[in-house]
């Protein structure tokens, strides 16, 4: 009879620490669901931050668009400004030309 009971007191020890592990690593199951909620908040955060960029970035190409076309305007007036020059003195020139021959042609009546 001493030996069942020492056997069923070994058994029963055995199962008290086999309790005692399954506890402690119920408590590891715990921290580590912890973990991972708090990454999943992270991870939430993360993404309404990536979003917030992506906004911005599209609105900084909006910006960068505006003024690239404001720099093309600006090249074709400086263009436009340069070829009105370029033809106002060559007016200027042909006028000069045609008003020294026009006082050759009133020199030559006289």
């Amino acid at each position: 009879m001493d030996a069942i009971i020492a056997d069923i007191a070994t058994k029963l020890g055995q199962q008290v620490t086999q309790i005692n592990q399954f506890l402690t690593e119920m408590t590891k199951f715990d921290e580590i669901q912890s973990q991972i909620d708090m990454a999943r908040e992270r991870i939430d955060i993360l993404g309404t931050s990536c979003g917030e960029l992506e906004e911005e970035l599209v609105l900084l190409e909006d910006v960068c668009d505006d003024m690239q076309q404001n720099n093309n305007k600006f090249e074709h007036e400086y263009q436009l400004r340069k070829y009105r020059e370029r033809k106002h003195l060559e007016l200027e020139q042909v006028k000069g030309q045609y008003e020294c021959h026009l006082l050759g042609i009133i020199a030559s009546l006289l």
